[in-house]
């Protein structure tokens, strides 16, 4: 059998007792209104700064996007110069192949050339046994 323990209450306990007979549970809760208003103004604050924070970042993770995709454009001009460089030196060689084409047929002409002197020097031979 279960035994009842009995504590003595003290005067101001029972007067608070007494006080909050017949009221709902929300009656006899303490009022904390007071207190969420004080606060109010700061959660307010706070809140603001965590959103101005929050655009912050957001405009930071903006900033560089913006800067990888100029790095990516830095390197699209680099190569577009490599490319351009590429293309002078192959101008530069294909104006040396002219050249050298125009060496080749002077080559041939002057070859041409020797062989009529050749040739001319045998008729000269023959007239000069004919004589």
């Amino acid at each position: 059998m279960a035994k009842d323990v009995r504590i003595p209450l003290t005067e101001d306990q029972k007067s608070r007792i007494d006080s909050g007979a017949g009221k709902s549970p929300a009656e006899k809760a303490p009022s904390n209104v007071e207190k969420d208003f004080a606060e109010a103004p700061n959660q307010r604050t706070a809140m603001a700064e965590a959103s101005a924070l929050s655009a912050d970042v957001e405009g930071q993770s903006a900033l560089s996007a913006d800067i990888e995709e100029q790095s990516a454009l830095s390197a699209d001009m680099e190569e577009q110069s490599a490319l351009s460089a590429d293309m002078e030196e192959q101008s530069a060689l294909s104006a040396d192949m002219e050249e050298q084409s125009a060496l080749s047929a002077d080559m041939e002409e002057q070859a041409g050339l020797s062989a009529d002197v050749e040739e001319q020097s045998g008729l000269s031979a023959d007239v000069d046994d004919n004589i």
